[in-house]
């Protein structure tokens, strides 16, 4: 529900993707069905100070029919919110949904009207097309004539069918509270007295009224009226979740989960005598101790296998055929895991998938049992006792097995007979920091050229690996040239921009060399010089008051040492040390000027993947003295 009011509150989405032929098969008209509770709603009399009010978010559902039913009641005070409003979308999963459309009405001075017979639409905007993945979800788009501001938009719609991998099990989540103004939440369950499933609030105190209406069934109602707003504010950890809301969930634990999802990662039963030669090949050409094989197979499918998806219905959760996968060089999370996993097979390594959240594991321990929660799939492998954890969809990676990058999703579900619980990940810890060299030589008392060494180790040369691979070096070429000139004028490059990349060692060092001009002031020749680490690394531009954490690059640990060479003239001895240290940072400075050498050691260590709000006015103020280390100007004569 929270994505439809996205969708309604930006209606421009909905012009991207095709029109479905034989849309009359996928959804109908009906009336509303007899079992849905009459949920009323005030009607906002007075302009708000907004374009739009939301008076109702109503959703129902009838569990023994696989039934749900919404309904939204929205009033538009301004032309801005006639336009949020006029484009009503429906969203519906047509692999295993139908969807029923039973009102579309506008109330105008007191009078309903029917807007059932706007123009509309079926498209399939695949949303997530530029992340390689095509999900067959569809939309229904009604594009309603003669809104104006005023007016209150009321519609209802079901859809009816459910996941067959999971439609004997109910879960769901159910927000309380959402991020722009309602008048009313409402959450309506009917399902059998005996069903027995577990209720976990979060951020709320708001408890169900529940009755039995029948011998055979039984409601269970939340509802809340105004409920406070709800604000995101920017670059707040994905993981901080203050809006309210509640799970339900009639799996029992973990294990139960995995237990439903463990066969369809069950290899082909024909999967180890019927292989294409070119698959048996590559495996026997894979030489070396089980590491070195397992190395190999893995970057095989993070470099030569591409990610691109079809998940509709059942393919959302169901890999396909590894031996399909391999012909076809292409799959998502699942397809290159299982592919990953039956390569070892082949060379009879163990292996596991688990199942993550990308961007949510933290919280992961804090909600109930479902497959809804997680969002991506990676691979444990066992090699003479030893676990190794890995991500076949992160390509361009370095280095052995020993010490390959895995990323922080902290906490994982195997897919095994044997998995009773969630269990924690290893945390990836930056042993390196990335270093960075800056060398400035003062050629005339007009010119000075610049070189700029970067050297990445660890899962930050696969990051700048990654980075120039898909940015090309010429275009990162020009677009450093244009930061330089926008600051010192006529910089032109000296030498090209250069790569050495040790893979094997997982060390990947840039270079980049400039000339730079002076700048005059009066009979002077300034030299201005800016920290890297202090213009691109530490984060100044927030506003501390803020009810959010503030979301940190992590991990982070660079150095920087900019060492500068004057022969005109001889500059005054000075040396200074300063240590800022917060729970969220540190950073040391340390400068060294004496006669015609400068020296100007920067380091910035992040301890966190985000500062907590008791210590943002802390951090911000540490960041406004470290930025004054950022730029320093000198004077050549």
């Amino acid at each position: 529900m929270l994505r439809y009011i996205f969708f309604l509150l930006f209606p421009f989405h909905c012009l991207l993707g095709s029109i479905i032929e034989n849309e009359r098969d996928l959804y109908s008209e009906a009336p509303t069905p007899a079992w849905v509770a009459p949920i009323d709603f005030p009607f906002a009399s007075e302009t708000k100070d907004s374009h739009l009010q939301f008076l109702l978010i109503d959703c129902q559902e009838f569990w023994p029919e696989q039934m749900e039913y919404f309904h939204v009641a929205v009033k538009a005070f301004t032309q801005i919110g006639v336009e949020a409003i006029a484009q009503v979308e429906i969203d519906f999963e047509p692999a295993f949904q139908k969807l029923i459309v039973h009102e579309i009405k506008v109330c105008r001075d007191g009078i309903w009207i029917d807007k059932r017979n706007s123009r509309h639409e079926l498209l399939q905007r695949e949303a997530d097309l530029e992340e390689n993945l095509v999900s067959g979800e569809l939309t229904l788009v009604y594009f309603l004539e003669d809104i104006r501001p005023g007016d209150i938009l009321e519609y209802t719609y079901s859809t009816m069918g459910a996941n067959p991998l999971f439609s004997s099990h109910y879960f769901n989540k159910m927000p309380l509270q959402i991020s722009v103004p309602i008048e009313k939440i409402s959450y309506r369950l009917l399902t059998y007295p005996e069903h027995v499933f577990k209720i976990r609030s979060f951020n709320t105190k708001i408890e169900p009224s529940v009755a039995n209406l029948t011998g055979s069934l039984r409601e269970w109602h939340w509802e809340v009226a105004n409920p406070e707003i709800c604000l995101e504010e920017e670059l707040q950890p994905e993981w901080y979740k203050p809006a309210a809301y509640v799970e339900l969930s009639d799996y029992q634990d973990w294990g139960e989960v995995a237990e439903e999802i463990f066969p369809l990662f069950a290899l082909p039963e024909d999967f180890g005598s019927n292989i294409s030669a070119e698959m048996a090949n590559m495996v026997a050409s894979w030489e070396g101790t089980q590491i070195e094989r397992a190395l190999a197979a893995l970057r095989f499918v993070q470099d030569e296998v591409r990610y691109l998806g079809f998940e509709e219905g059942i393919m959302g959760f169901k890999p396909h055929d590894p031996r399909i996968i391999f012909q076809r060089r292409f799959g998502d999370c699942k397809d290159k895991t299982f592919l990953l996993c039956s390569l070892l097979h082949l060379m009879g390594i163990s292996s596991t998938p688990v199942l993550v959240e990308m961007r949510e594991g933290k919280l992961l321990p804090e909600m109930l049992p479902n497959p809804n929660v997680f969002n991506h799939i990676i691979l444990q492998m066992t090699i003479d006792g030893v676990n190794y954890w890995v991500d076949p969809t992160i390509s361009l990676q370095g280095g052995s097995l020993k010490n390959n990058f895995f990323p922080n999703y902290y906490w994982g579900l195997p897919l095994s007979q044997k998995t009773s619980s969630l269990i924690a990940l290893p945390e990836h810890i930056q042993e390196r920091p990335t270093e960075i060299d800056t060398l400035v030589k003062i050629l005339s008392e007009d010119l000075a050229e610049m070189s700029i060494v970067w050297t990445a180790f660890g899962s930050k040369a696969d990051g700048y690996r990654q980075y120039v691979q898909h940015t090309g070096l010429e275009t990162l070429s020009e677009e450093s040239l244009n930061a330089l000139q926008k600051k010192h004028g006529n910089a032109s490059i000296h030498l090209p921009m250069a790569v050495i990349d040790d893979r094997k060692n997982n060390i990947f060092t840039l270079t980049e060399s400039y000339f730079l001009p002076l700048r005059k002031r009066g009979n002077k020749s300034i030299l201005n010089i800016t920290s890297i680490v202090i213009r691109h690394f530490l984060t100044t531009h927030f506003n501390p008051n803020r009810i959010a954490p503030y979301s940190l690059i992590y991990p982070l640990w660079v150095k920087e040492h900019i060492h500068i060479e004057n022969l005109f003239s001889n500059w005054k001895r000075e040396e200074e040390e300063n240590n800022y240290i917060s729970n969220s940072l540190q950073y040391h400075f340390h400068s060294k000027v004496e006669r015609q050498d400068a020296d100007f050691y920067h380091e910035l260590k992040h301890l966190k993947d985000s500062i907590p709000v008791k210590d943002l006015q802390e951090y911000w103020e540490i960041a406004q003295e470290i930025e004054l280390y950022g730029s320093l100007d000198f004077k050549i004569k």
